[in-house]
């Protein structure tokens, strides 16, 4: 019927504005809070909630404005529970949960409605429980926030709506803050919030993990990703790392949940993912990228606490993965520095008990092996050894024909394998090799039975000390006939049988495992074998060695120093090869066929044995190839 005229605060001239309340409150007919300028000098007005939620000041209309029904514009704009321009969707780097006290937060329904499927805990809080909205949460860089105030005892809002919540952006220089809160059924367990109060101590750039509540259904649970990654590595690299124990990392990994939360659990399984990682880049040369993420991580988790102050076993393993990934990696340089770190830890470490004795001497005999190997093949002579003779088991029992079912089984056929590295690597001249060699001959026949039933890295780490042994074996003999000029030769059936032994092993393994073994080690055997042999045509074993490397070489990093193996095999291949006509060989007499014999004799010159799509263009000279595209012609294995 009648309808008045509202004046803005410009048109009244009686009623101050500080008196009233902002137009956005009295829209929604709620009690402004904000306050009056006070008498005390230094205070100023502050802006109400609502405004204070949208980043503004208390303003009012300017414009005259009919009480009443508000046409559909203006219906539509207030009924909107946020301001457009001030929602911001940057991502927020980190979910702060700082100062969060033991709080329980609950539903206002009472009548017991569950919450919606779509929302969990942690995306809705109930305004009935806040006496000011100042929780902060999401993974987004926004905030909930109630728009309205607290409704009285009375009254039941719907909660299940977004209408009473307001977006607002997260700043990275804002701290989450929260008040005292009333408690109602159902609750939420205090511990969760403790937890997730806890986990928020890692440093800035860690993952910061929430606990089990606080994550969505369809997310993947960080807690089941790391554990993933160790028990990967106990399926793989623990045959060649047995350095930990399945058990004892299990029982603190259930005794701490919040593992993300201590630095030095965190940094060690962090470190077994790496390792496990640098595993599969050596024997497939790919995802380099994410195994240097994985060794920044390590990295930067490791300088949150001081462990070099009082060192454990956990941190002399960290460094040795450490110089095993960076040694994948080919920055040789900053592998060695990781491991004299490893070395220096070493020495100050206390043992507590008797377990942690035998872990000690494993860990030793792992480092003394691996600087052993490391430094024959990258670092040469002008590297000085630092670990010290490790102790042997010489009485672990001889292992049985088996096959590696169970963790014990693999458990003990890696600790035996470790024990035999060991005793090539301690050995210091060629006749205690063979001693080894005569020893260990029942054992190594036994695993070579069993190869092919047995663990894929257990097969691998066998054939790994087949391999150390013939070429620490040939090495010493050089070593010998250097010192010793009038020495007496051995027989080339001794020296075949060098790359015989080796040669063996490395059939049984497939594509990518001889990179796992050492390319370096099959390096050094093939051409120690070519020194001992006087220069001589190498054999045929010491042809399929070459091929190996060649064909697992993808850095072709040990391939071109094999040239001086290579060539003089290649002079022994015709350097023109003509298409086999009506079993005669064009181009050339009888004689010619006669010193070509070796390749295509005369019962094997026939259309049947040589395709004619079989042959060389005439006049292609063989010398030409360079050693990476020799790889067919002595792929004899």
């Amino acid at each position: 019927m009648y309808s008045t005229i509202a004046l803005s605060d410009r048109g009244s001239a009686t009623t101050s504005s500080t008196d009233r309340a902002c137009d956005r409150c009295r829209r929604f007919k709620i009690r402004c809070r904000r306050l009056t300028p006070a008498k005390h000098k230094g205070q100023v007005s502050l802006p109400c909630d609502q405004c204070r939620r949208i980043g503004s000041t208390c303003r009012y209309d300017d414009k005259r404005s009919k009480r009443g029904r508000p046409k559909k514009r203006d219906s539509r704009r207030s009924g909107l529970p946020y301001d457009e321009t001030v929602i911001s969707f940057r991502p927020s780097p980190l979910v702060t949960f700082q100062n969060l006290p033991n709080v329980r937060t609950t539903l206002a329904d009472p009548e017991g409605s569950e919450l919606p499927p779509d929302l969990s805990y942690g995306d809705f809080i109930s305004e009935n429980t806040l006496e000011r909205s100042n929780v902060v949460h999401g993974t987004a860089g926004l905030c909930l926030l109630t728009v309205a105030e607290p409704p009285e005892d009375n009254q039941h809002p719907d909660d299940h709506s977004l209408d009473n919540w307001n977006l607002m952006p997260v700043m990275d220089t804002e701290q989450a803050a929260c008040t005292n809160f009333e408690l109602r059924q159902p609750q939420m367990p205090s511990d969760c919030l403790e937890s997730s109060a806890a986990a928020a101590q890692s440093p800035n750039g860690l993952p910061v993990f929430p606990p089990a509540t606080m994550q969505s259904l369809f997310e993947s649970k960080p807690d089941s990703d790391i554990w993933r990654s160790v028990q990967q590595f106990f399926e793989t690299m623990h045959v060649i790392f047995p350095v930990l124990s399945y058990t004892d990392l299990l029982t603190r990994f259930v005794l701490e949940p919040q593992w993300s939360a201590l630095p030095d659990l965190r940094t060690l399984l962090l470190a077994v993912r790496m390792v496990t990682a640098a595993g599969e880049h050596r024997m497939t040369a790919n995802n380099a990228e994410s195994l240097k993420d994985f060794i920044e991580q390590v990295e930067r988790s490791r300088l949150c606490y001081d462990f070099a102050e009082c060192p454990t076993l956990d941190e002399v393993i960290i460094s040795l993965f450490l110089f095993t990934s960076y040694n994948v990696l080919e920055k040789h340089n900053r592998a060695f520095l990781y491991l004299d770190e490893a070395l220096s830890l070493m020495e100050t470490v206390q043992i507590v008990d008797a377990d942690e004795q035998v872990r000690r001497m494993h860990i030793e005999q792992v480092l003394y092996n691996t600087e052993a190997a490391s430094s024959a093949i990258y670092a040469g002579k002008s590297r000085r050894r630092r670990a010290k003779r490790p102790c042997v088991n010489h009485n672990r029992s001889s292992i049985k024909p088996l096959r590696i079912e169970t963790s014990e089984q693999s458990e003990r056929v890696a600790l035996h394998l470790l024990d035999r590295l060991t005793e090539i690597h301690v050995a210091e001249d060629e006749e205690a090799l063979r001693i080894i060699n005569a020893a260990s001959e029942n054992d190594m026949n036994t695993l070579f039975g069993a190869a092919f039933g047995m663990h894929r890295y257990c097969r691998i780490q066998a054939a790994d000390v087949a391999v150390s042994r013939q070429w620490q074996l040939s090495s010493k003999l050089v070593s010998g006939i250097r010192r010793q000029t009038g020495a007496e030769k051995l027989r080339q059936s001794t020296i075949e049988g060098l790359a015989t032994a080796a040669l063996a092993w490395v059939c049984l393994l497939k594509e990518g495992e001889p990179r796992i073994v050492g390319l370096g080690k099959l390096s050094g055997l093939a051409k120690n074998i070519v020194t001992l042999s006087g220069g001589k045509f190498p054999s045929y074993p010491v042809a399929g060695l070459v091929s190996t490397i060649i064909r697992e070489d993808h850095e072709r990093k040990f391939a071109p120093e094999l040239a001086d193996v290579v060539l003089p095999m290649v002079a022994t291949i015709p350097s023109t090869l003509y298409p086999v006509v009506n079993g005669v060989v064009g181009g050339e007499n009888d004689n010619e066929r006669t010193s070509h014999s070796p390749i295509c004799s005369t019962q094997e010159s026939s259309s049947s044995a040589l395709p004619l799509s079989t042959y060389v263009v005439a006049g292609e000279q063989v010398d030409n190839y360079g050693a990476e595209d020799l790889s067919w012609f002595i792929d004899l294995t």
